[in-house]
């Protein structure tokens, strides 16, 4: 650890300016290559870019620079050491997003928090700029869109009708909101239909408004 340390602080040449922790996520990714060849650091980079776009937090942006370093590292132990000590408050999202792959994509999804929701769906939105409906990842990204159901809380407006309008979700939630309700709807009338009686007048009892007869009077007594 010591060393790496030492490696660590030659790479930043000592100094812990604003942007450390996009030096530690070029160190974490030094040398690895997206699938179209460009350094894989573009794709964190430009999920924070993303982040500070639709006007999350800080933290958000710093995740999203980081989101990869657990994963792609040679050893997630000494990088969350580094990330610690640059960035804590970045660690436990990143260890958050590090998925472990027996667990099913959208079931991962589903499981994040707010934070980590946010710095997710911001790899997705920039992931899915050039995907074709219909290839695996699309579809992989648009069920596990489809199964949150909505807009999840903290996320912002035009970062979500972006994402969901590139993945084709947006008019499938519609829809689905759609069916919830007219099924509400369906279940007030049902409802309300079990409320009332024959003729579509409400069930009363008996005696309800029906007007009171006045007591007849006795007879009196004979004399």
């Amino acid at each position: 650890m010591k060393l790496l340390m030492e490696r660590w602080r030659k790479y930043i040449d000592e100094e812990c300016e604003e942007d450390e922790v996009e030096q530690l996520a070029t160190f974490a990714h030094q040398g690895q290559t997206r699938r179209g060849g460009e350094p894989y650091i573009t794709h964190p980079r430009a999920a924070a870019d993303y982040a500070k776009e639709f006007g999350y937090p800080d933290a958000i942006a710093d995740a999203a620079l980081l989101h990869d370093t657990l994963e792609d590292y040679h050893d997630p132990e000494e990088m969350a050491e580094l990330i610690k000590s640059v960035c804590p408050e970045a660690l436990p999202i990143v260890r958050e997003l590090t998925h472990d792959k027996s667990i099913e994509y959208t079931d991962y999804v589903l499981s994040l928090s707010p934070d980590a929701v946010a710095v997710k769906l911001l790899d997705m939105y920039h992931n899915s700029q050039d995907l074709k409906p219909g290839s695996k990842q699309y579809n992989k990204y648009h069920n596990a869109l489809a199964a949150l159901g909505g807009k999840p809380n903290g996320i912002n407006d035009a970062h979500w009708e972006a994402l969901t309008s590139l993945l084709g979700v947006e008019n499938e939630i519609n829809e689905r909101d759609w069916q919830k309700e007219s099924e509400r709807v369906k279940n007030h009338e049902r409802n309300k239909d079990e409320l009332l009686g024959d003729g579509g007048q409400e069930n009363k009892a008996p005696y309800e408004d029906e007007p009171i007869k006045p007591r007849s009077k006795s007879a009196p007594p004979a004399g």
